[in-house]
């Protein structure tokens, strides 16, 4: 429900977080999923506070 590209939703439609309230496998394995609203949308980040040492070790070897 983000980004920039073809809508999927009309105009109407506005970003929100989503919430997972139930889930289904077919015999093909094929998932069902229902999902309601949950509020805005929280953007964060994966980036750790305080770099890994394989992390330190991988920016040495970019130099």
């Amino acid at each position: 429900m983000l980004g920039k590209g073809k809508k999927l939703f009309g105009d109407g439609a506005f970003p929100g977080a989503l919430k997972l309230v139930g889930s289904k496998v077919s015999g093909s394995g094929v998932t069902i999923n229902k999902y309601i609203r949950d509020g805005d949308v929280v953007t964060g980040s994966f980036e750790f506070e305080k770099p890994t040492a394989a992390e330190l070790e991988r920016r040495r070897n970019l130099s």
